[in-house]
């Protein structure tokens, strides 16, 4: 038996998405991580990112939030804050 992949259904761009979480992630993620996982990836993919760098923001976002002092590249950085601080707004 095959084990199903874990989504989460959230609410982007006025459609209901379902948003698969990322195959490997981090098993210390619990069901906030996750849902904020989905909500940051409807909005990567809102603001026009591709599927690849949707996972990676919203993946980096999940790992700042778990580990504050957490710092990437000044570009994806960049990318979490603006993703992120629109989201946010909504939740």
């Amino acid at each position: 038996m095959m084990n199903k992949p874990i989504t989460r259904l959230v609410f982007s761009q006025s459609i209901w998405k379902e948003i698969t979480m990322p195959k490997g992630y981090d098993p210390s993620w619990n069901s906030a991580d996750m849902w904020y996982y989905a909500t940051i990836y409807a909005a990567a993919e809102a603001k026009g990112m591709d599927v690849k760098k949707a996972e990676i923001v919203a993946e980096a976002a999940v790992s700042k939030r778990l580990y504050p002092g957490l710092m990437y590249e000044k570009a994806l950085e960049e990318d979490i804050l603006s993703v992120s601080s629109e989201s946010i707004s909504r939740e």
